[in-house]
């Protein structure tokens, strides 16, 4: 499999359409794209336009998030606070809706995707120097990482003294004891003093990297600024065209990444390309067999069929999976009624095991990722005090997405509750487990009230309590039914007992 792996196509046609002809000149079979598909160019809807149609994936990139509506353009500064206004104008509420679609993260076979920074995606942290890399190596478990977001090309290798350094661009095939980050550069905005634009080529049989640097139409580049009456200071490979004065890059960014608190709270985080990739092989192989035989057939029609199943092969819609084990419901289930306060409406299975389709647990739906290794059983052990108690044991080979929710209640605007749960971690190599209260409104659509990360988890096992509580600032807002959830994505194993969930004053 060959991905042509593009990033920060920043509204710029002339550089987009330039890399996507070189792309097809090359013959890659999958488009990936690491974020920031609009901002600071003067061709949104064309840009965002050509991507639908030509990428295969994306992630999230800040400058998405921020058009979707889901983070504040406070920390832009100001003068990109002003492309950011004038970039959502020339955009209407399908364009909204797409972005909001993109994950955070992408994983393949030994690789994985983000925006910026892997310590914690929902922050866009860049990756500029060699701490900043160890981190995301630390996190994370794959050979190849790439990424966007600071414009500049380049790669962080990391053998076995486990510490990375930077390298310029160059083509490269994995070595087994080296790790590495690969930022794929700019499309739109090049910030390295070269302003062509730069994307790579990432070929899976042969584990290797190829980087691309391809010049378009600067003067049209410019005319179209100019039309659309907007600055060219915000385009920093202008100055490389017109032989000003270099810059470092820490003084050209005017994004500041999101602080631990403030980071972006998305459900959906990373999408597998493993299992579709496998699916396309699959029916590229299958349609080789029709096709071989078509040609014995009649040569002329079988020339004909071949062009056409070809094609439809490249085209086949690819969409993630996950395996869901639903709950299983009586037909009047007391705790969905209108709770009263303090009366508690959770309660463990009592029945040991693995629930699978066949078997699935009473009001508790679990949700694993494909091709993850992830497991939920129940089993039952003793407390300090020698009590029988039922828990949950999760085991997660990889970090990808994992929820164990249970549906808890009817519930009316304005209420309260307090929900909480004791979890143990076995180990944990990497990733995040977050307790949520969620409501699921009348659409259909789920909507997160309020989480929290349980303190500490990361060091000596013990039981640890995490609690959450809809303060009065954050009420359910609209009539729904509301969802106690174990929201994880992480690698190790980890027990999970004593959930609660009350209704408050």
């Amino acid at each position: 499999m060959r991905y042509a792996i593009i990033s920060d196509l920043h509204a710029n046609k002339q550089a987009l359409k330039a890399v996507l002809t070189d792309i097809k000149s090359i013959g890659a079979d999958q488009i990936v794209c690491l974020g920031d598909v609009v901002g600071y160019g003067p061709n949104p809807a064309e840009v965002l336009e050509l991507a639908y149609n030509s990428v295969s994936y994306f992630v999230l990139g800040n400058h998405d998030a921020v058009v979707a509506q889901i983070m504040s353009p406070d920390c832009f500064n100001d003068k990109a606070r002003r492309l950011i206004d004038w970039t959502c104008s020339q955009l209407d509420s399908k364009a909204e809706k797409f972005f909001r679609e993109f994950p955070l993260m992408l994983t393949g076979e030994n690789f994985r995707c983000a925006h910026g920074e892997f310590e914690n995606p929902r922050r866009f942290g860049y990756v500029l120097d060699n701490d900043a890399a160890l981190k995301s190596f630390d996190i994370t478990l794959e050979q190849l990482l790439f990424i966007g977001h600071s414009h500049v090309p380049g790669i962080f290798v990391m053998g076995e003294s486990g510490r990375p350094h930077w390298m310029h661009t160059q083509d490269f095939a994995t070595e087994q004891v080296k790790r590495y980050i690969v930022n794929v550069g700019s499309v739109g905005q090049p910030r390295d003093n070269d302003c062509r634009a730069s994307y790579c080529i990432f070929d899976t049989d042969e584990q290797g990297v190829i980087f691309r640097r391809i010049p378009f139409d600067i003067d049209v580049y410019r005319a179209e600024l100019k039309k659309q009456q907007l600055p060219e200071s915000s385009s920093y490979f202008l100055k490389t065209a017109d032989k000003l004065p270099e810059e470092n890059i820490r003084d050209i960014i005017d994004f500041s990444p999101l602080s631990p608190e403030a980071a972006l709270k998305l459900e959906n985080t990373t999408q597998d390309l493993r299992e579709e990739v496998e699916k396309l092989r699959s029916s590229r192989k299958t349609l080789l067999a029709v096709l071989v035989a078509l040609l014995l057939i009649a040569s002329a029609l079988g020339a004909l069929l071949f062009i056409k199943s070809r094609g439809h092969a490249m085209n086949i819609p690819l969409k993630p999976t996950s395996r869901v084990i639903k709950a299983k419901r009586k037909s009047q289930t007391p705790a969905l009624r209108h709770p009263k306060v303090g009366v508690e409406l959770i309660s463990m299975p009592q029945k040991t095991g693995e629930p699978t389709e066949k078997a699935p647990l009473m009001n508790w739906t679990i949700t694993l990722s494909p091709d993850a290794g992830q497991t939920v059983s129940v089993e039952k052990g003793r407390d300090s005090k020698k009590s029988e108690l039922m828990f949950f044991r999760v085991k997660s080979a990889k970090p990808a997405s994992l929820r164990i929710a249970y549906l808890a209640a009817n519930v009316k605007k304005g209420m309260r509750f307090s929900g909480s749960a004791q979890i143990r971690k076995i180990h944990l190599d990497s990733g995040f487990i977050e307790l949520r209260l969620m409501e699921k409104v009348k659409d259909g659509s789920l909507k997160t009230i309020v989480r929290r990360e349980p303190r500490n988890i990361a060091g000596p096992a013990r039981w640890i309590k995490t609690s959450v509580t809809n303060k009065s600032k954050e009420p359910i807002m609209d009539d729904g039914k509301l969802i106690w959830c174990l929201y994880c994505e992480f690698t190790g194993e980890i027990l999970v007992r004593k959930p609660r969930l009350t209704r408050k004053e």
